[in-house]
């Protein structure tokens, strides 16, 4: 019944045309008196927060306006200067050509030079957006800039709370609701065509999440016309970049076309062993079928290839002498190979259609495709010795006395004893005989296995805009996804072996008398497998959403109100193609399929106190289904859900003030966010019971509270000042329940109830950072920002198993003090500060430009800049022989630099 109504809200809500905006343009043209552009100019309209800054041909242009009479405003030392004043009507605007006597000033440089993400790549993608575009936001610039380097995260969210769009199709996968911004890395020059904001205001082409929606326009007709020729080297992810791009633009006989394309390669990164090699293109094609219809068609992919590196503990960072050590690498016949290494090929296709149904009224629809590997190797061992160099056991930690010393001194004796061993792994694997069915046969003890998490996805998304008056708008979509990740392990490299089995020798332990339980496909028991087959687990998890939401603004002279509602239907099952020997009735085919109806509400006011002065207020409530990836006990081994999933929950809220006076441009938010009933799943593996434990935790309240404030002011002349800061505070406030759950076993093997990490900190980058730049804007286009940036209370990631009675039952806080808060307190990070050089210069030949900047993060070169980190799962605190699992830690680059030239022609 309940699925019957829900369907029948989308059928209702689609005939009354419940409806998102999709903005139409108004557009122009900013050029001193001889006709010159001015570029980056910084163009407003008068009593909105709609900002715009001039191209390097003198275009800017506004989407998503209301309906209504507006002062254009060009910003000036002097103050505002007001071009003229216009009425929009919701149709195409262009306000041609806008000549002005004022002198020439580059106040922006987003066309000059833009910032390069591909720059700031660390070791997770998903950290980072992909908005490539600069915004004229000061706060959101600094988040995405300034203080990437230092992970800081915009209120602490995850992106799985931000909704990422391209050409209208949402791009956060379904599984676990993050982003691989991979698929797309090093199209830049396409992906400048970006709308957005990291709030919830709505936008035009989504509901958006607590952290706001993103959206990059890949239309050939909006492309700019031209053809761009990019190199870059730098000592970042990789060394080199070559990336051409041309751009038709509109042609009379209603084509388009854009296409691009590009090649990021190095031999390592700035982190050892870290090797890059990586192509990207992308084409899109674009037919004015009439005055009313519009069809495009995009497809882009990114393939590459590239070398991981990892978190240590500080004592391998101190024997190494540096805080980059990978533990990753090491030498084969003298050459560096590193044993984790990211693959990535992932296309996307996509169609769009536009329809102009009449002047008040547009219909956009978008249908995609997504395909490919996504994959990450690693060693695998059977019947040996962990390899890791950075292992427990190989530590001076581990042992005491003289032992400890030799360890040490062994370990700083050459680089090859801290690193991977790959000769000693042929070695073994060449002269290793096992038993298999009565027959001697070479299996490798080691290989090099792939383990993949390859997504299919097919993606449906339509957006209807109505305006029936000037100061009302009705709006909103539907959406349909589906996604099937499938995730299995191939054997990539036996390393000198002829065969590898199929088997959990953890498993043999446990079962030395049951054969078949050690099997992990009872369909090819035993089998001696090679390279490029699949081993250990192959299952599907499947995904469907559909989604409709509707939101509504209405304009009464100075306020502004708007409230919108969503309604989505969440399903998942997997679907298992081996029958594992542990659990052989529960691991293969489909499982039970989860379904989940949620919703989620929004509204929200502005109001011009004045056209210097505004105020703001949002809130949200959302509830969200679980995701499918932590939704299982053990995917690896069965299909058993955890049980009792429930939605999540969200409350959300910010209000703030905005301040625009002569030179001086002020923003101050609040915000405050809670998340009730979370889940979270790991794997770790268990010294007393020897085996990997499943760790499933319920029933996880979280707090994100804090103010934002961002100022940009002109200080004297060509110099200008901006600062943004956050102060956040990001907290549990549950004490939630864990089931443990072993591999080798159906049974529970423990429950922890409660976990005691009330008021303990969340580990999402620093809760508090600020940046500092001055900019310089010469007069013959040239530029330059010098930012300091500062961040602190950070902390690491905590292990739950350190919060429960059992870790302290048996100590005595007052005589075992120092232990006591060694096991329960959670590790500070610290402050940490690094200072920024950003600066350019374009040189103009006709129509022609030439391009040059440089970027330097760090420049006092601060290698002691802990950036994250976690306390080890695998761990008996209350041992004295605890300090074998000390935490991991990341270290932020020490000095980095890139170089960009580009020819625009």
């Amino acid at each position: 019944m309940l699925r019957r109504n829900f369907y029948l809200i989308i059928i209702l809500s689609l005939c009354f045309n419940i409806s998102l905006t999709i903005a139409q343009t108004i557009k122009g043209n900013i050029a001193d008196v001889s006709g010159e552009p001015l570029i980056g100019q910084v163009l407003r309209l008068a009593g909105t927060e709609h900002a715009s800054i001039s191209n390097a041909l003198g275009n800017f242009m506004f989407n998503g306006v209301l309906l209504g009479e507006y002062d254009l405003l060009l910003e000036s030392e002097n103050g505002d200067v007001k071009l003229l004043t216009f009425t929009y009507d919701g149709k195409d605007l262009d306000l041609g050509m806008l000549k002005t006597s004022q002198e020439k000033i580059v106040t922006k440089s987003t066309d000059i030079a833009v910032v390069n993400l591909d720059d700031l790549e660390v070791e997770d993608d998903s950290e980072y957006s992909i908005l490539l575009s600069a915004s004229n936001d000061v706060f959101e610039n600094a988040a995405r800039y300034n203080l990437s380097g230092g992970r800081f995260r915009v209120r602490g969210y995850d992106n799985e709370n931000t909704s990422q769009y391209i050409n209208g199709l949402p791009m956060n996968d379904l599984d676990d609701g993050r982003v691989l911004f991979a698929s797309w890395g090093g199209l830049n020059d396409v992906f400048r065509v970006a709308e957005g904001q990291n709030s919830l205001r709505p936008v035009d082409f989504s509901f958006g999440g607590i952290g706001g929606a993103y959206n990059t326009d890949l239309r050939a007709s909006v492309q700019r016309k031209r053809t761009k020729l990019v190199y870059s080297y730098g000592n970042r992810s990789y060394t080199n970049r070559l990336m051409l791009t041309h751009s038709s633009g509109l042609q009379d006989n209603g084509w388009s076309y854009s296409l691009s394309a590009s090649r990021r390669w190095g031999n390592s990164g700035y982190v050892a062993g870290t090797h890059f090699e990586g192509t990207a293109y992308f084409v899109s094609i674009e037919k004015q079928l009439s005055a009313h219809h519009a069809l495009n068609a995009v497809i882009l992919g990114s393939p590459q290839r590239r070398g991981r590196a990892s978190a240590s503990v500080q004592q391998m960072y101190d024997i190494a002498g540096s805080n980059f050590y990978n533990p990753n690498w090491g030498y084969q016949n003298g050459e560096v190979r590193n044993s984790k290494e990211y693959r990535i090929n992932q296309p996307i296709a996509m169609l769009r259609h536009d329809w102009k149904l009449s002047d008040h009224s547009t219909l956009s629809t978008s249908a995609g495709f997504q395909w490919g590997k996504y994959s990450s190797t690693g060693i695998d061992w059977l019947m040996a010795s962990d390899p890791r160099p950075d292992y427990y056991k190989k530590l001076p930690f581990y042992y005491s006395g003289q032992a400890a010393i030799d360890v040490e001194n062994y370990l700083k004796s050459d680089v090859a004893n801290q690193q991977i061993n790959w000769d000693e792994f042929y070695d073994i694997n060449r002269n290793r005989l096992i038993d298999v069915n009565g027959t001697p046969q070479n299996v490798s003890a080691y290989i090099v296995e792939d383990q993949h998490y390859d997504n299919q996805r097919m993606m449906f998304n339509t957006i209807y805009n109505f305006n029936p008056s000037v100061d009302f708008n009705l709006s909103g979509g539907l959406t349909y996804l589906k996604e099937t990740v499938n995730n299995y392990k191939l054997i990539d490299d036996l390393l000198g072996g002829t065969y590898y089995l199929d088997i959990d020798d953890f498993a043999e332990r446990d079962f030395p008398d049951d054969p078949t339980k050690v099997v992990n496909n009872l369909d090819n028991p035993y089998a001696l497998l090679q390279e490029g087959d699949r081993h250990g687990y192959d299952y599907d998890i499947v995904t469907s959403k559909y989604e409709l939401w509707a939101q509504a603004s209405k304009k009464i002279n100075k306020l502004e109100l708007f409230g919108g509602a969503s309604l989505a239907r969440t399903s998942f099952y997997k679907d298992s193609y081996v029958a594992n020997g542990k659990f052989p009735d529960s691991s293969k085919g489909k499982s039970e399929t989860s379904n989940f109806n949620t919703y989620a509400v929004k509204t929200g006011l502005n109001f011009a106190l004045n056209n210097r002065n505004y105020l703001y207020a949002y809130g949200s409530y959302r509830t969200r289904a679980p995701f499918s990836r932590f939704a299982f006990v053990s995917p690896r081994t069965r299909n058993e859900l955890v049980s009792d999933l429930i939605p999540e929950k969200i409350l959300s809220g910010e209000a703030g003030y905005i301040m625009r006076y002569g030179g001086v441009k002020a923003r101050l938010t609040g915000f405050y966010t809670t998340f009730k009933d979370q889940i979270e799943t790991f794997i770790f593996y268990s010294d007393i019971l020897r085996t990997f434990n499943n760790y499933v935790m319920e029933g996880i309240d979280k707090e994100h509270k804090g103010v934002e404030l961002s100022i940009d002011s002109r200080l004297y002349g060509r110099l200008s000042f901006t600062a943004a800061g956050s102060l956040g505070q990001y907290i549990y406030t549950s004490r939630p329940r864990a089931t443990v759950y072993q591999d080798n076993s159906a049974s529970v093997s423990v429950v922890r109830d409660p976990i005691y990490i009330k008021n303990y900190y969340v580990a999402s980058g620093p809760q508090n950072a600020a940046s500092f730049t001055l900019r310089y804007n010469g007069k013959e286009y040239w530029w330059a920002n010098l930012s300091f940036n500062i961040y602190g209370k950070s902390y690491l990631d905590i292990n739950p198993e350190r919060r429960i009675v059992e870790a302290v039952e048996f100590l005595d806080p007052e005589l075992d003090n120092e232990l006591w808060h060694a096991i329960l307190d959670q590790e500070s990070i610290g402050t940490n500060y690094t200072l920024d050089f950003f600066g350019g210069k374009s040189f103009k030949f006709g129509d022609y430009y030439l391009r040059l900047n440089l970027s330097v993060n760090n420049i006092l070169d601060n290698k002691d800049f802990i950036t994250g980190g976690f306390e080890q799962y695998r761990s008996n605190p209350a041992s004295s022989n605890n300090i074998n699992f000390l935490p991991k830690l990341y270290y932020a680059y020490g000095r980095n630099y890139s170089l960009n030239v580009s020819f625009d022609f």
